[in-house]
C-alpha cells in the first residue's frame, strides 16, 4: 500500500505541476477525497512500522555463531606442564576481534539516515522546495504566497525527495564506495578466511547465511612472518581456491531439516542454562565475599 500511494501522489504532482492547459483539478478544500486520502497515508504508515518492528524482531532473535577451524599445534603429553599447554593451545584473540569487526558491521547502512535527514531539511526548508506542495500549477513559482499547500502535494513532495536522497546514497555506496574505497563486506569475508573461522547466521527457523571461512593454509594462529608466506602462496596460486567445493564462492544460503533444527535448539538451550547457572554461582560466591568482608 506504500509503493501504491507513493505512484499515485507521484502521478498527482506529475500532471498537476506539469500541465500547460487545464486538464487536472485538485480536490476542493473539505472534499472526502482528502478523507480518505489520510485514512489510506494511516493505515500505510501502521503496515510500514508493523513491517519495521517484525524485521526488528527477527533480527533480534536471530542465532550467530562462530566456527574456529584452527587446531592444536601438537599433542600435550600424559601431563603437560602450564607452559607447554600454553605453548600448544590455540588463541582466543582470533575469534575475539572477528566477533569485534562483525559487531561494528551491525552499524553499516547503505542509507544513513542522519544524512538523509539532513538533505532533506536542506532541501525543502533552505532551498524552499516545499512550497512545490502549494495549490497552483507552476512548478516553477515556490513563492510561498502564491497558494495554500496541498496535503496530496506535500506528502509527494516529501516521499519523492526522499526517494532521490535515498536512491542517491545507495548508488553511491554500491557503485562507487565499495569499489573504489572500501568494501566493508568482503574485507570480513577475508578476515575470516584469515582467521580461519566460519559464521552462521539464522535468521530463521529453517534458513540459515553461511560464510566459509576455513583457510586454505594449514594453520592462522601463526606468526606474521608465516602468515604472509600463507597469503603469499594463496596469491601464486599455490594453494586451493576458498570455498566447500574449490570454486571461490565463500557465501552460501542453507535450509536446514526440522531435525537438524530441534538438535540445535536442544544444545543451545543446554548451553545457555549452564552459562547462566554458572553466572549465577559467582554472583552468590561475590556476594559472600563481600559479606564475609563487611563481617571481618
Amino acid at each position: 500500500m506504500y509503493w501504491c500511494l507513493f505512484f499515485i501522489t507521484l502521478y498527482v504532482i506529475a500532471f498537476f505541476k506539469g500541465e500547460s492547459t487545464a486538464f487536472f483539478l485538485l480536490p476542493m478544500s473539505g472534499s472526502e477525497l482528502y478523507y480518505e486520502f489520510f485514512c489510506v497515508a494511516g493505515v500505510s504508515f501502521c503496515g510500514v512500522f508493523v513491517g519495521v518492528a517484525r524485521k526488528l524482531w527477527k533480527q533480534t532473535f536471530a542465532d550467530i555463531f562462530f566456527v574456529d577451524w584452527e587446531q592444536s599445534r601438537g599433542s600435550e603429553g600424559a601431563r603437560p606442564d602450564k607452559a607447554q599447554r600454553d605453548a600448544l593451545s590455540v588463541s582466543v584473540w582470533r575469534k575475539l576481534m572477528v566477533v569485534n569487526v562483525f559487531h561494528e558491521l551491525q552499524t553499516l547502512r547503505g542509507v544513513e539516515i542522519h544524512v538523509t535527514v539532513f538533505v532533506l531539511v536542506v532541501l525543502l526548508e533552505a532551498a524552499g522546495l516545499k512550497n512545490l506542495a502549494t495549490a497552483q500549477p507552476d512548478a516553477s513559482d515556490l513563492d510561498p504566497q502564491a497558494g495554500p499547500i496541498n496535503p496530496v502535494l506535500r506528502l509527494a513532495v516529501t516521499m519523492l525527495a526522499w526517494a532521490i536522497v535515498a536512491g542517491f546514497q545507495w548508488a553511491y555506496n554500491r557503485v562507487i564506495y565499495s569499489r573504489f574505497v572500501e568494501d566493508r563486506a568482503n574485507q570480513f569475508m577475508d578476515l575470516l578466511t584469515v582467521c580461519n573461522l566460519s559464521c552462521f547466521a539464522m535468521d530463521d527457523r529453517l534458513r540459515c547465511f553461511y560464510l566459509h571461512g576455513k583457510s586454505v593454509s594449514d594453520q592462522a594462529d601463526v606468526s606474521m612472518e608465516q602468515l604472509n608466506k600463507y597469503l603469499q602462496n594463496e596469491r601464486d596460486g599455490f594453494t586451493q581456491h576458498r570455498g566447500l567445493d574449490n570454486s571461490g564462492v565463500t557465501a552460501y544460503v542453507a535450509y536446514l531439516a526440522p531435525e537438524l533444527r530441534d538438535f540445535y535448539t536442544d544444545k543451545f538451550t543446554r548451553v545457555l542454562a549452564h552459562s547462566r547457572k554458572i553466572n549465577r554461582e559467582r554472583k552468590g560466591g561475590r556476594g559472600g565475599d563481600k559479606k564475609k568482608y563487611g563481617q571481618s
